[in-house]
């Protein structure tokens, strides 16, 4: 039996056919969204007026009209022969219609959050490893915004709930990875996380704990500048202070470990074995950096305090010049 298969993510699409065997379904944009409104329904029925008032308002008294003939031949395309009719669009006696999930079709936003829904519901102490592929496998259906070709409100509602669902699903791998120590991991997912969305500010936050976690203090500190350039330039506003003071912690515990003697490599009893590599202080550009950050605030507070002291002294002696005898 031929299978329906349709993709919401990105532009619409859809083919008819057997796997291996599927032809292209060409759709023109009012039928697609036609199509599209009754996917959205989630199998529920829709009066014709509704749908009739959603597509073709501006046409007033000929919409009815107009829908008519959208679900004919809407129907010609997505239930040729010798599909039955009914088989993709259903309706019942009132002439209310919708999209028929049971029967030969497959719709990837209908297995996205079906998956999603059942899996982001379960503690995340519960989820096993099958279920953590089972949430990629459904993540890798998001190959882009939902409807992206379609700009009317009932599509922009639709896209932003499904990217919210997105971003959730991405978040909750980060703390499943986070929480089982899979901090390389965890990262990926931020950063995915972060290309759906760059100003989220406590996603770089997580990043930062996760670069920190995994020893890789240079790059935790480069992501706090990469945060703070980005809200800059794009908001005008500085990070929040929980990521400054996060940002400081780990600047500080990074000089300090830059800083702090190696213990003595143990060598054994012969003159031709070299040192351990690991016994030189650190080389890392970004480390030292930090290293010469806390030590330029260090200077610049003592030059400020010996400033006001010198400033203090120079006003003593000017009241003292201004009262002393001519």
């Amino acid at each position: 039996m031929d299978t329906l298969r349709l993709m919401l993510f990105g532009h619409l699409a859809a083919s008819l056919g057997r796997p291996l065997a599927e032809r292209q379904v060409k759709l023109p944009y009012s039928l697609g969204a036609l199509l599209a409104l009754l996917v959205l329904a989630r199998g529920k029925l829709v009066a014709r007026s509704v749908l009739a008032a959603q597509l073709w308002s501006e046409r007033a008294g000929d919409a009815s009209g107009s829908l008519n003939t959208a679900l004919w031949r809407l129907r010609k395309l997505v239930e040729p022969a010798p599909m039955l009719a009914g088989s993709v669009i259903k309706s019942n006696s009132r002439g209310d219609v919708g999209f028929n999930f049971d029967g030969p079709c497959w719709v990837d936003i209908d297995i996205f959050e079906s998956q999603l829904g059942r899996l982001l519901n379960k503690p995340i102490h519960k989820l096993d490893v099958a279920e953590i592929a089972e949430l990629n496998d459904a993540l890798e259906l998001y190959r882009a915004d939902v409807l992206a070709n379609y700009q009317e409100d009932w599509a922009l509602r639709e896209r932003e709930r499904m990217r919210r669902l997105y971003l959730d699903a991405l978040g909750r791998l980060v703390e499943y990875a986070t929480v089982r120590t899979e901090y390389a991991c965890g990262i990926r997912y931020a950063h995915r996380i972060l290309d759906a969305d760059p100003l989220r500010e406590d996603v770089h936050r997580d990043l930062m704990r996760l670069y920190m976690q995994n020893g890789q203090r240079a790059l935790a500190l480069r992501q706090f500048e990469a945060c703070r350039d980005l809200l800059r330039h794009e908001l005008a506003i500085p990070p929040m202070a929980e990521t400054i003071q996060l940002y400081r912690r780990i600047a500080d515990e990074t000089a300090n470990a830059a800083v702090k003697p190696a213990p003595p490599a143990a060598v054994p009893p012969s003159t031709d074995v070299e040192p351990a590599s690991d016994a030189f202080p650190t080389d890392d550009p970004l480390v030292l950096r930090a290293q010469l950050q806390q030590q330029l605030v260090q200077v610049r507070e003592s030059l400020r305090v010996a400033e006001g002291r010198i400033a203090q002294s120079l006003l003593l002696l000017e009241k003292k010049a201004g009262s002393a005898p001519f």
